[in-house]
């Protein structure tokens, strides 16, 4: 869902507006302008005509403001939305696109769905966005090099960035865009915007020759000089050429590293950095400048940074959303992950089960596994494991799950490194490394506890038929969790995807990823033989207990 989301909790005044607004502002991409504000609550007090009332919010805004209002609309209840909207965009597709919004929310909502109810206008200008507009990539470096002394450092910082500016406006410069260039995602279409910068003047004199030049400087005066490296992001109409694209772009190119400069002459010490992110489920990227210390882990460095944005953004605390590793890349080859940047050159298939019918056969709703894994199964990674590999198998898709997902950088542990991993913490014999004896649910909760820190539930039935009854259980997992789950019992374990269950019947449907599949990885095989697949509750033994491991997601961003 296309949504800049505004994390305020209360009426503000206009500077506090404005700070927001500017915030924001440096997130969207070019292109994106902020219109206009969502109100969410239940507050009566809140409505819209007392919010747009407001002439200090109304001033914050750099547009019109076009009233949309719902209040009318049977099907919006006071329970979920105290109603309000604001139409963000016309008719015919403008140069610049008013699309994105902030969303004002007492308590954070389910901010895509409380739009769904509110506008379907909005709900289409995704599509807008992407069937109008190209979105452009342009990168430019250069150095950061002052002499300044504290109370000069805003002059001298301002002088600095005017010579880059009349250096990257000049009209001289030509701008040209490249083809789609690679991203690691498959679905993300992007083009390069290069500029050749004019570098001499147009004067027929010849240049002086080189002199020596003496300046007295301040004895509190510091040299900072530093590489700075802006890239920004645009959306712009594919009829424009790429000076005129060239136009719109580079003053945002310039603002965005004017904020890198001011923030390494604050903190020297650190290297501003800009990172470019599409999460799951959003309509359009955002980009951010994280400040890193050399020699820092940047993920743990950044933890505070990362903080701000996904309250800023109404964004979960549990999902690993603006890690650097989620970062857009924009060169290289593209893996086979739409997930990951830090993906193995594996072989493994991802996301198999993605081409399945989504209809319910149960008259249910359907539960599945959030994000993206890899399949492992039998005779893989040049390792027999016929007959005993199984749960190692699960384990390893559920940790390519934890990686794909941004959790970890580790790789999958191998057969190896999980039997000497349970010797090592006391859990098997030194006999066991090497070995080909099974393992099971209880040993896949202490690996995963070990290698990551992950909690798992531990769930015993004395049957096979008891998972006929679990449905609830399972779809609760799925719905807050999102993690693959291994189930095992008797001699064989499987992966569990998700599952279909009817509330009112109690029928339920287990979607199944089967480590026992020896052959090809090609998916549309693997579908076609039932390897992942939707199974019936017939396909546990009733004669057979069976232990349930069901990882619990990390509370971490």
């Amino acid at each position: 869902m296309s949504c800049v989301a505004m994390r305020s909790c209360g009426v503000m005044p206009t500077d506090a507006w404005r700070e927001e607004r500017d915030r924001l502002a440096g997130i969207i991409p070019v292109g994106l302008d902020i219109v206009g504000f969502y109100l969410f609550g239940t507050d009566p007090s809140l409505s819209l005509s007392t919010f747009v009332s407001y002439q200090h919010v109304r001033s914050a805004l750099t547009q019109p403001l076009h009233t949309y209002d719902h209040s009318a609309d049977a099907h919006i209840t006071p329970q979920k939305s105290s109603l309000c909207g604001i139409i963000i965009y016309g008719d015919e597709p403008p140069a610049s696109l008013p699309f994105s919004l902030f969303t004002y929310s007492p308590s954070p909502p389910d901010v895509a769905s409380d739009l769904q109810l509110v506008s379907p206008d909005i709900c289409n200008a995704t599509q807008l966005l992407h069937s109008n507009y190209n979105l452009v990539h342009f990168p430019f470096n250069t150095i950061l090099d002052i002499i300044s002394s504290p109370d000069r450092i805003s002059t001298d910082l301002q002088q600095c960035m005017d010579n880059l500016s009349s250096k990257l406006l000049n009209p001289s410069n030509i701008f040209k865009c490249s083809s789609s260039i690679s991203t690691h995602l498959p679905d993300l279409s992007i083009s390069r915007l290069d500029v050749l910068v004019k570098l001499t003047n147009n004067s027929s004199q010849p240049s002086p020759a080189p002199s020596l030049s003496y300046s007295d400087v301040d004895a509190k005066a510091t040299h900072i000089t530093m590489p700075l490296r802006g890239h920004v992001c645009g959306y712009v109409l594919p009829s424009l050429s790429p000076s005129q694209v060239g136009a719109i772009i580079a003053p945002a190119l310039l603002n965005q590293m004017g904020h890198m400069a001011r923030g390494a002459m604050l903190a020297p010490k650190t290297q501003p950095t800009i990172y470019h992110f599409q999460p799951p489920g959003y309509g359009h990227i955002i980009s951010t400048c994280y400040m890193i210390e050399p020699g820092s882990i940047a993920e743990d460095y950044l933890g505070k940074q990362r903080a701000e944005l996904h309250d800023l953004l109404l964004f979960p605390h549990d999902r690993p959303l603006l890690r650097t590793t989620n970062a857009i890349l924009f060169t290289g080859p593209a893996p086979k992950s739409q997930a990951s940047s830090s993906s193995s050159s594996s072989n493994h298939l991802l996301d198999v089960h993605l081409p399945l019918p989504t209809s319910s056969k149960v008259d249910g709703r359907q539960a599945l596994v959030q994000g993206s894994y890899e399949y492992y199964h039998y005779m893989q990674d040049d390792i027999d494991d016929r007959g005993w590999g199984c749960a190692y198998r699960s384990l390893q898709t559920i940790c390519s799950w934890l990686r794909l997902q941004h959790y970890t950088n580790r790789p999958e542990p191998s057969h190896l490194e999980i039997q000497q991993l349970l010797v090592r913490i006391g859990d098997k014999p030194p006999s066991f490394v090497g070995s080909s004896q099974w393992i099971g649910a209880f040993e896949l909760s202490l690996c995963l506890d070990t290698l990551y820190s992950i909690t798992c539930r531990i769930l015993n039935l004395s049957s096979g038929a008891e998972l006929a009854s679990r449905g609830r259980e399972l779809a609760a997992h799925f719905a807050s969790e999102g993690s693959p789950v291994m189930i095992g019992g008797g001699v064989l374990a499987y992966t569990l995807l998700g599952v279909d269950w009817n509330e009112s019947t109690g029928a339920v449907r287990f979607l199944i990823l089967d480590p026992h599949y020896i052959g090809p990885d090609q998916g549309k095989g693997i579908r076609d033989k039932g390897w992942c697949a939707w199974k019936g509750p017939d396909i546990f033994r009733k004669d057979s207990f069976y232990n349930l491991c069901m990882p619990l997601r990390p509370k971490m961003i």
